[in-house]
């Protein structure tokens, strides 16, 4: 069946030898739509507005990386793939980001999950903002600065 571990797969472990991009995408948009509202919380309690017109990103994509580690791939290893080759700072890794606040953004739009007091075009720019700095890490590395 598409997007479901193969059955013959070498080893014998029981696990796909390396999940396809578009596997582990679809498993980030399905676990992002069941998380949507704790995530869109989180979000909000997250993104920190200084006073001084700057944003400070970095708890939530803090959060968006503990996310990625700890739900999405420890689903995509309950569906048998072998996910110790997903790295931060990888393509792939980017592009379950994305996957994710554009779900997010996506399910938000659909249905207002609360109201929020940043207005939506501030949570776009902020949505996109997070996605360009998620995005640009590589080699695995933090982006916090020492």
């Amino acid at each position: 069946m598409p997007g479901e571990p193969s059955s013959s797969c070498s080893g014998g472990a029981g696990l796909d030898e390396g999940p396809t991009p578009s596997r582990l995408v679809g498993i980030a948009r399905d676990v992002t739509s069941r998380y949507a509202r704790l995530l869109s919380v989180k979000q909000k309690q997250l993104v920190i507005h200084d006073g001084y017109g700057n944003y400070q990103l970095q708890p939530w994509i803090d959060h968006v990386d503990y996310f990625i580690a700890n739900v999405i791939l420890r689903e995509a290893r309950q569906r048998g793939f072998d996910t110790r080759t997903v790295e931060r700072g990888t393509p792939l890794w980017s592009s379950m980001i994305r996957t994710l606040l554009a779900t997010l953004q996506a399910q938000e739009q659909a249905t207002e999950v609360l109201p929020s007091a940043t207005p939506t075009s501030s949570r776009a720019s902020i949505t996109r903002s997070c996605a360009a700095t998620c995005c640009r890490r590589t080699g695995g590395g933090s982006t916090r600065r020492r």
